[in-house]
């Protein structure tokens, strides 16, 4: 009979079901281990409500069949006797359980009921507290309780305590998760809204930088027809003296014309400032796929640049086929060249003293599938350190001067997510920063054949 039990206890010991967090697995596996063990057709398990006042049946194996029965209870009030046993926090080892102290009382109404000759209750322990016993019962001639039986009991009424810990640690370890999940959620609602307001503050420089840039035409504009105004005045009063001379007449047209020829030339320059700038905003606040010649739009997106780049002036050269025909979206294209081109004058050229022939080279090429564009500053270059570093959002080397860290973690995120492409950063102190892209020549394909494997 030991070597029975010894058995039966070092299987549902070892069983990884014990261990697994599934509560009611383990009770099964108990309680059948209980019934095999002490053959007997009655085992439960019960839990103490908070106050310890009352005990609810967890689960129960009854003649071969398991059942879950939480509306099941009994109470201190009821059976006071046992309560008071109970609370001792030891085994009830009623031989006799019709005449023993603690079980005394459930003989009229339970034990006659049920066949029931003997009990054997031990404690579950979870966290040095006594949370409920696992109740083990004879039926038909009465039975004493051996030493290995009790043993055996606590035992498995250990090994519950043991699975109340898996229990909780599993639940634990999803509520951590689930709230991991929230968080990383909540970081990227958040560094979304701060990348959407960091492209709109971009913007809003633009929209400044423009609108210095159109006034000095307009102030140009204006000035001319103040003059022509005047020049005209004074024709109306000499015509009006009948004192107009072939001269004046001369010296009018003349003034006027090249007051119309400025007035022109400044306008159309005004126009071409707005309409390269208003191409670029709506490209980069609207993402649609369109198919257009990329020469022609990498000059629209410098020449709406022009007040950010007026201040170091350098020389930007554009090494594109006027043939290169792209099929992509051109608002992430022109966020990802405003913010380099941002990125070179703020940090590259801006932190790098009085820097010779400040230079932007843009280079494109591409193959059946793929377009490659280098873009490449002569600024002062980034550490080994900082180029590992340089994609991370908020990530800055000038925090003081206004950086906001996210302008390469936008290039970062348009290249892979929005145009499905790959980017790499290349540099050294002193020498530069080279930007390598690999982008879909025709993201309306790939984006099909995506959608055709998926399906």
């Amino acid at each position: 009979m030991l070597n029975h039990l010894d058995d039966k206890l070092l299987y549902v010991s070892q069983s990884a079901t014990i261990d697994s967090g599934d509560l009611d697995a383990a009770g099964e596996l108990l309680l059948s281990s209980l019934a095999g063990g002490l053959q007997i057709e009655r085992v439960s398990i019960w839990f103490f409500n908070r106050k310890g006042t009352a005990l609810t049946v967890k689960l129960a194996l009854h003649h071969g069949q398991f059942s879950q029965n939480g509306a099941f209870e009994i109470t201190r009030q009821a059976f006071p006797r046992y309560f008071a046993a109970l609370h001792s926090e030891r085994a009830i080892i009623a031989d006799d359980a019709h005449h023993h102290p603690a079980t005394l009382e459930f003989s009229d109404d339970y034990l006659q009921a049920e066949g029931i000759s003997s009990m054997l209750d031990a404690p579950i322990r979870h966290r040095g507290e006594m949370v409920g016993i696992v109740c083990a019962e004879h039926t038909g001639d009465g039975r004493q309780w051996t030493a290995p039986e009790v043993r055996f009991v606590a035992a498995h009424a250990d090994l519950y305590g043991r699975a109340l810990s898996a229990c909780e640690r599993n639940l634990y370890e999803r509520q951590l998760i689930q709230q991991n999940a929230a968080l990383e959620q909540q970081v990227q609602e958040r560094t979304a809204k701060l990348l959407e307001a960091e492209k709109m503050a971009a913007l809003g420089k633009l929209v400044a930088g423009v609108a210095h840039e159109v006034n000095t035409p307009l102030g140009v504009a204006v000035t001319a027809i103040s003059h022509c105004e005047e020049m005209r005045g004074r024709l109306q009063r000499s015509f009006d003296d009948k004192a107009l001379t072939h001269t004046q007449l001369n010296d009018y047209l003349s003034d006027t014309a090249q007051a119309y020829d400025l007035l022109s030339n400044n306008l159309r320059r005004a126009s071409s400032l707005v309409q390269n700038f208003k191409r670029t905003a709506v490209d980069q606040s609207h993402f649609e796929l369109s198919t257009f010649l990329l020469g022609p739009y990498l000059h629209t997106i410098v020449a709406s640049l022009r007040p950010l780049l007026k201040r170091y002036a350098p020389q930007v050269v554009i090494d594109c086929p006027n043939d290169l025909e792209v099929t992509t979206y051109p608002g992430a294209l022109a966020q990802i060249f405003t913010n380099l081109i941002t990125n070179t004058c703020e940090h590259a050229f801006a932190e790098s003293g009085q820097l010779r022939s400040p230079r932007i080279d843009i280079h494109c090429e591409h193959d059946e599938q793929v377009l490659y564009c280098i873009y490449r500053d002569n600024g002062k270059g980034m550490s080994g350190s900082n180029l590992e570093h340089a994609f991370e959002p908020f990530f800055t080397t000038n925090r003081t001067g206004g950086g906001s860290g996210l302008g390469l973690s936008i290039v970062f995120n348009l290249v892979h997510q929005q145009l499905g492409g790959e980017l790499a950063l290349s540099s050294q102190p002193g020498q530069g920063l080279t930007v390598s892209m690999q982008l879909p020549l025709n993201y309306r394909r790939v984006a099909g054949e995506k959608a055709s494997h998926s399906a």
